[in-house]
């Protein structure tokens, strides 16, 4: 359980950074 939320949470984290850096470039 507590794996998969772990999992679930750090490719939300991967996604977020990863639309962000060419976010801040745009700037």
């Amino acid at each position: 359980m507590v794996e998969t939320w772990h999992k679930e949470l750090e490719s939300l984290y991967n996604e977020m950074v990863s639309w962000q850096i060419p976010f801040k470039y745009c700037k």
